[in-house]
């Protein structure tokens, strides 16, 4: 999803803080794009601070998926999809790493949707098996930018969430199925030969 289709969407939230050198704070939080947009263009236009004005002029290019924190100002901007509890559980495989959240998961671990429909782990935040797997049959070995990590690979653009907070972004080889295995065989098989083989 590009930031032109995130400002149409209306399940994205917005939001975005300054703080100045001086300790001045500014900002809102999960509005929509055009309110967020508004104050921020408010806030820029009629600040007295030039040094402030040229920044946010500089980020708003890429309002919601950037920030500044240089010469005593933090600027932030962010924007958030809310993600659906879903009702399909498991046991994230990343767990026993001692990764991210806690260690112990009472019920479970839980495929958590984005309205656009992919599901993420609720523990590690990689893709569904099932929802990388239809991105490869869709779009072949393009759909995945391999990384210097064996475990994991990031979803190529443009078929990647801008950041996480608006979708998936990763998928992490230790939720593979015997299906997705399957297909990368199959597709890596279909490279063409180069010479000596």
């Amino acid at each position: 999803m590009s930031v032109d289709q995130l400002k149409e969407n209306p399940a994205v939230k917005w939001s975005w803080s300054v703080r100045t050198p001086s300790g001045e704070e500014f900002g809102v939080t999960n509005v929509d794009y055009v309110s967020a947009m508004s104050s921020w263009s408010q806030l820029r236009d009629e600040t007295a601070d030039d040094v402030l004005k040229g920044k946010m002029s500089f980020l708003e290019n890429s309002f919601g998926v950037i920030g500044s924190y240089s010469d005593g100002y933090r600027i932030q901007t962010s924007a958030q999809c809310p993600r659906t509890r879903g009702n399909e559980i498991h046991w994230c495989p990343r767990r026993g790493e001692g990764g991210p959240g806690p260690n112990i998961a009472k019920d479970g671990d839980r495929w958590d949707s984005f309205p656009n429909g992919q599901r993420v782990c609720s523990y590690c935040g990689s893709l569904h098996p099932d929802d990388m797997l239809a991105l490869m049959s869709d779009h072949g070995l393009a759909a995945i930018e391999p990384t210097t990590k064996g475990y994991k690979w990031y979803i190529a653009r443009p078929f990647a969430a801008v950041n996480a907070s608006l979708g998936p972004i990763k998928y992490y080889r230790m939720h593979d199925t015997p299906e997705l295995l399957e297909k990368l065989k199959e597709l890596v098989e279909a490279l063409p030969k180069t010479s000596g083989e």
